[in-house]
């Protein structure tokens, strides 16, 4: 089994391959650069698959983090941080909201005055779980179950098609794979490659959508972030190694006295 840096490696080229503009080159090499553009599109899957088996779950430690936002904010930062010299600090953010985020900002303008998520938004939903579906390289989505309610707000909204789309498959599963996809790309993209890969997991609406999200992971953890929270690299090892959340400030301060 190839290491996660082999991987991310040849995944980083075959991008840079895939994004070469055709008509940029020269007529005489067109022909060969189609054929590698060609042959990078049907390797790419392949080696997402190859990194998907070797850091799911072995490698993954996920955190699901609620409570104060700004202190979420100020963590997720730190662990994503990467320096002048291109080190990333190795963690990865996840948000379980984002594809639900992305189909709420398209139907969000279709409403009329009074709101009601009706057969319009409805056909933007699918409109936008398919495109998502697409992406993933999906064949088929199973179609969710209409219901037409009022949406006073963009929470409502959002509230109503995650409820909506988790009623049935699709829901769960592309979330999953969509996550999946977005710590492989985290993971290229700040050349991460270490045993073990922090993950915190934001925007979980639910016991059962965490239950099913934590799959992902070797072992996960749920930690209430308090206001005034400033992480540092012991509060993080700390959380991410307790079985159960723990008080990052007495476990930092205990280090400091056997020092």
């Amino acid at each position: 089994m190839r290491t996660i840096k082999e991987i991310s490696e040849e995944i980083e080229t075959t991008n840079e391959l895939l994004k070469r503009e055709v008509d940029a080159v020269p007529y005489g090499v067109r022909p060969a650069l189609r054929g590698q553009i060609i042959q990078a599109s049907e390797r790419l899957p392949k080696l997402l698959d190859e990194m998907k088996a070797v850091i799911i779950p072995s490698k993954l430690i996920g955190l699901f983090a609620t409570g104060d936002k700004t202190s979420i904010d100020k963590t997720a930062e730190f662990l994503t941080h990467t320096d002048e010299e291109g080190k990333s600090n190795g963690g990865v953010v996840l948000d379980a909201a984002q594809m639900y985020r992305t189909i709420t900002d398209l139907v969000e303008p279709s409403y009329s005055r009074d709101r009601v998520f009706c057969t319009t938004q409805f056909s933007l939903l699918i409109q936008g779980i398919t495109e998502i579906g697409n992406n993933l390289g999906y064949q088929e989505i199973e179609a969710p179950k209409h219901k037409e309610t009022t949406c006073p707000d963009t929470a409502a909204t959002l509230a109503h098609i995650r409820n909506t789309l988790r009623g049935c498959h699709v829901g769960d599963q592309a979330n999953i794979d969509l996550l999946t996809k977005n710590a492989i790309d985290a993971i290229v993209r700040d050349k991460i490659d270490s045993k073990q890969i922090p993950v915190i997991v934001i925007g979980v609406a639910s016991v059962e959508e965490r239950n099913a999200i934590a799959t992902l992971f070797s072992r996960s953890v749920d930690f209430v972030f308090p206001t005034k929270f400033e992480p540092t690299a012991a509060k993080i090892v700390a959380m991410f190694k307790a079985q159960k959340q723990v008080d990052p400030e007495k476990t930092e301060s205990s280090e400091d006295e056997n020092e």
